[in-house]
């Protein structure tokens, strides 16, 4: 890619001082002429040009944050032709402006029928970690921020796809280290920059299980009508596995953007 934008680069500036160089000479030039693919000609003066930069559409994209409408700040990242967050969600509100309803009590929890909820893990929230939302969050939209949505397995199979397959993908999709695993978080490269935590989740009955353990992200693609596909990563794996949990339960949220 730096190769890429260092010829490119070349390439502009050898076209913009051939075409100055035909106006007035190449070192007396005072404006410089820019042709565009409509053969029409833009004419700027030399003494209103304060620098000359050249841009890359794809490596913008890789540096760009998403804000939800809690304020929280994504970092995403472009992995082959898709543009994911790089963190788990964390809004406290629908995109609608809607407060999802934030269950801390084990029983009200499990009693809390096909309705949106959300909980922190052990109810704390703590720096990075995504919240946990129940598949009712997810059905009822509005959860990602505005042009972006909960993936369908058919983006999970994508994204896997450009990670080498289910066998290892978890190990480039997975944050390296031990800070939001626990050891030996086997095989984890981050190699795609995705960040992956292991969260853990809140079981249908409401109780929370496996953090540093496991991650499971919910899919917008439902298995039956009570249950949506998932997606986990392990601790002691560097595979990914598809599941399908009730809507009843907690899980992770990772959004895609819309169209690029």
């Amino acid at each position: 890619m730096k190769e890429k934008m260092k010829m490119s680069a070349v390439i502009f500036c050898l076209c913009i001082m051939a075409i100055t160089g035909s106006q007035s000479g190449l070192y007396g030039q005072t404006k410089m002429l820019i042709q565009k693919k409509d053969k029409t000609v833009i004419s700027i003066p030399l003494t209103e040009i304060e620098k000359i930069t050249y841009s890359d559409p794809e490596e913008e994209l890789k540096a760009n944050t998403i804000t939800d409408i809690d304020g929280n700040v994504y970092k995403t990242i472009m992995i082959g032709k898709q543009l994911w967050m790089a963190e788990d969600l964390r809004t406290t509100r629908f995109t609608d402006g809607t407060v999802i309803p934030q269950i801390e009590d084990t029983e009200k929890w499990k009693k809390n029928g096909e309705v949106p909820a959300m909980s922190w893990y052990e109810n704390k929230k703590d720096g990075k970690y995504g919240a946990l939302y129940n598949g009712y969050a997810v059905e009822r939209g509005y959860l990602c921020p505005k042009g972006w949505r909960v993936p369908k397995m058919a983006d999970w199979d994508i994204l896997i796809n450009e990670c080498g397959g289910m066998g290892i993908a978890g190990s480039k999709l997975k944050e390296s280290g031990t800070t939001h695993w626990n050891g030996p978080n086997f095989g984890s490269l981050n190699e795609k920059g995705f960040s992956a935590f292991g969260t853990g989740y809140r079981s249908s009955a409401g109780e929370f299980s496996f953090r540093n353990g496991t991650g499971i992200w919910w899919t917008s693609s439902e298995a039956t009508y009570s249950n949506y596909s998932t997606i986990a990563m392990y601790y002691n794996y560097q595979s990914i596995a598809k599941g399908s949990f009730s809507k009843a339960q907690g899980n992770c949220v990772r959004c895609i953007k819309d169209e690029l």
